[in-house]
């Protein structure tokens, strides 16, 4: 009986182990990469849709990724992410 104890408290330890983890990955997504994310995709396909000649927005969309980068720029505090933003 003990024995069985205590392999299922090294499961629940394990299982937890696992779940902080996780959850602490969770935390780590922020409004800011969110928005970064976003920036990115949206010039990904606005140059996809300029190499394909599908010009309807095109320019609204670089517009609008440049606006976003450029309010992130201002926002963040961590120079290496500044960096990244400003690629």
């Amino acid at each position: 009986c003990i024995s069985l104890c205590r392999r299922l408290t090294d499961k629940l330890n394990h299982f937890f182990s696992d779940k902080q983890r996780f959850v602490d990955e969770i935390n780590s997504v922020t409004a800011e990469k969110l928005i970064y994310n976003h920036a990115v995709e949206m010039v990904q396909s606005a140059a996809l849709d300029e190499m394909f000649q599908q010009t309807e927005d095109i320019a609204y969309r670089y517009n609008k990724a440049s606006m976003l980068l450029e309010g992130l720029s201002k926002i963040l505090q961590d120079p290496a992410d500044i960096e990244n933003v400003t690629k």
